[in-house]
C-alpha cells in the first residue's frame, strides 16, 4: 500500500455496513442508483454514497462474498421501500 495522496484524505471511509446499506437498495432494484431517492433509501450520507458509486467495484471486491446474507435482512428490514 502505497502513501496516501492528497484527494485520498478527504475520501471518506466506507464500512462494510456503508457498502451493505448501498448494495441492499442497489438490488432491491427500484431506483437507478443515480437517482437522489435511491440515496435517500440507503440512509448514506452523499460523500459516503458518492464514493461507493465512484469506487463500487473495489467495495465489491473489498466485502464480496460477506454481504450477501446481511444485504438480504436488510432488504426484508425495509421490504415497504
Amino acid at each position: 500500500m502505497g502513501a496516501k495522496t492528497l484527494s485520498d484524505i478527504d475520501k471518506p471511509i466506507i464500512s462494510k455496513d456503508h457498502f451493505i446499506a448501498f448494495e441492499s437498495v442497489r438490488r432491491y432494484g427500484k431506483w437507478n442508483m443515480y437517482d437522489p431517492a435511491a440515496r435517500t433509501a440507503t440512509g448514506l450520507e452523499k460523500d459516503i454514497f458518492l464514493e461507493i458509486i465512484e469506487n463500487y467495484q473495489k467495495y465489491e471486491k473489498q466485502y464480496q462474498g460477506s454481504t450477501d446474507e446481511e444485504v438480504y435482512n436488510v432488504w426484508l428490514n425495509n421490504a415497504s421501500l
